[in-house]
């Protein structure tokens, strides 16, 4: 799946198989420290540009910590 938009784009298997992976993938991240990178790193290499209508700190540094535990780099762009 190269995006989700929408969830009723998506069947209920592959939902399914998204949040299993999820579960997966934090089972793994029990013993790691915060700042460790995923030992799969699937972001690695890629850089995500995140864009926030409302600022939000919660929410900004949660995806920050998120991609960065996944590999990945940020920009990030403010909104007025």
């Amino acid at each position: 799946m190269k995006n989700f938009i929408n969830i009723s784009d998506i069947s209920k298997k592959e939902l399914r198989k998204i949040i299993d992976n999820a579960k997966l993938k934090k089972e793994k991240r029990l013993n790691l420290n915060k700042n460790a990178i995923d030992t799969d790193a699937p972001l690695d290499g890629k850089i995500l540009i995140m864009l926030f209508e409302k600022p939000s700190t919660r929410t900004r540094i949660s995806f920050d910590l998120a991609v960065k535990q996944l590999g990945g780099k940020i920009i990030n762009i403010k909104s007025r």
